[in-house]
């Protein structure tokens, strides 16, 4: 079901957003249909994932959060350790020396969106820029107010893509 880093990169990079990871790994979330149906979609089209340390952490956070909320704390270990299967540590981009080079950056671009970007999504946006991966899978519409950035956020949108 979800994409996995291969030593050698495929031609197309996209990088996970939380939102998009947490409609995947959490079956009764509202998208999560459409996140599988686009993930699909995205392998088929050879789109090779990049996952961010500080996202997994979001993304983990959130989910046993969310799961202890709704009372399904039962269901929260099976969806942890599909996390852990799907997504090990080494495929994980760990950002910590970038994120120090590019943190005056990652402010000016928070200050830039007068805050619809928070530190976190800023920092996807440099880190992309930095590591020229122009493609985004998330459901934030705020990452469309980035030049170079084409965020995916359903199937439709990589008929698009073929079509420009």
């Amino acid at each position: 079901m979800l994409l996995r880093i291969q030593k050698n990169y495929m031609k197309n990079k996209i990088i996970c957003d939380s939102n998009f990871l947490i409609g995947l790994f959490d079956e009764k979330d509202k998208r999560h249909w459409l996140v599988s149906e686009t993930m699909e979609e995205l392998k088929e089209k050879d789109f090779n994932a990049i996952y961010f340390d500080f996202v997994i952490n979001e993304v983990v956070s959130v989910i046993c959060k969310r799961f202890t909320e709704q009372k399904r704390i039962r269901d929260v270990r099976q969806v942890l350790l599909t996390i852990k299967d799907t997504i090990n540590k080494e495929v994980i981009l760990w950002s910590g020396v970038y994120l120090k080079e590019l943190f005056n950056d990652i402010l000016n671009e928070v200050i830039r969106t007068d805050g619809a970007l928070n530190f976190n999504d800023a920092s996807i946006v440099q880190l992309s820029m930095r590591f020229k991966i122009p493609y985004i899978a998330s459901f934030d519409e705020d990452f469309d107010r980035v030049k170079g950035i084409k965020r995916i956020g359903h199937k439709k949108d990589l008929e698009i893509l073929e079509e420009g």
